[in-house]
């Protein structure tokens, strides 16, 4: 069962509440007044900044001549997913806003693809290596604000996500990694070498496609930055890309003003889409069990 996070169905039901009027040509200056409420409240509503009680909203379906049992029901219940709080509440504090956005959409995709130049993706990490990943960026993070219990957290919400998308109920996933990912050492060459492993068994898993990109392809299209396409079952919902470099943003298909570099969610999908043809999955077994070996 796909993971309800209220804040996407907060989204969820703006959008829905927006183009509802829309389709009666009504504004939202309008709507306040025949509601009684005044203009901001429509605004905040509309924008997702606070949400809408049942009773308000079976009054402004009605206003809006929504008539169906069934799509009454099914606004409402959206209405009240948004109201609870996210898995992630506890961890909101250590996160940027940026990647918290992320988290509402990535347990509601249904098709989630990533690529990583430089590290093996959070994902798939092993516990161990996973801290050694965290222990580096401690280390060289020169402010001190990384903290052993920041990393603690920082591990804790990882296996998590781990523990909700790699179950049963989750996404189908598919991962690119570029070679030097596999040959790029951690500290503990066993770490490494358990790593690997974790690889090879997790590309044995049904709903997971595993890549890696050989070094003898060269250079190739957004090669040194790491991201993350999120495809939904919903027509409703748009393609949405994660970025991971210096310029950490949630992009959603549409809104690209805030995209650092222009592309868009469909523009990354198909690059990935062309890495795919150059990176086959039958050669990924080969791959590892080739770096496994440097690391024995």
């Amino acid at each position: 069962m796909r993971d309800t996070d209220p804040v996407l169905q907060r989204r969820r039901l703006r959008d829905r509440l927006r183009k509802l009027r829309e389709s009666c040509d009504f504004t939202q200056k309008a709507v306040a007044e025949a509601m009684d409420w005044s203009p901001s409240k429509v605004i905040r509503i509309e924008s997702g900044n606070v949400g809408i009680s049942v009773t308000d909203l079976r009054i402004l379906l009605q206003h809006y001549g929504v008539t169906d049992r069934l799509v009454v029901d099914e606004l409402v219940a959206i209405a009240r997913a948004a109201k609870m709080r996210p898995w992630w509440e506890k961890y909101k504090n250590n996160l940027s806003p940026a990647f918290l956005a992320y988290l509402s959409y990535e347990g509601h995709a249904s098709i989630l693809r990533h690529f990583s130049p430089f590290r093996v993706p959070g994902l798939l990490q092993t516990e161990e290596y996973m801290y050694e990943v965290f222990e580096s960026n401690r280390v060289a993070d020169r402010s001190g604000r990384i903290s052993e219990s920041d990393i603690s957290l920082r591990a804790e919400l990882r296996i998590e996500r781990q523990e909700r998308l790699l179950g049963g109920g989750g996404p189908e996933l598919n991962f690119i990694l570029d070679e030097s990912v596999i040959r790029r050492p951690v500290n503990s060459r066993s770490v490494m070498r358990g790593q690997l492993q974790h690889l090879l068994e997790m590309a044995q898993e049904p709903k997971i496609t595993l890549r890696v990109l050989p070094l003898s392809v060269g250079m190739y299209p957004k090669c040194f930055n790491p991201y993350s396409v999120l495809e939904f079952e919903s027509s409703e919902q748009d393609l949405v890309v994660y970025l991971e470099d210096v310029n950490v943003k949630t992009i959603r298909e549409g809104y690209t003003g805030d995209a650092p570099d222009g592309y868009s969610p469909s523009d990354y999908l198909e690059v990935f889409f062309g890495l795919e043809q150059v990176a086959p999955a039958t050669g990924t077994r080969d791959l590892l069990e080739q770096a496994m070996e440097d690391f024995t």
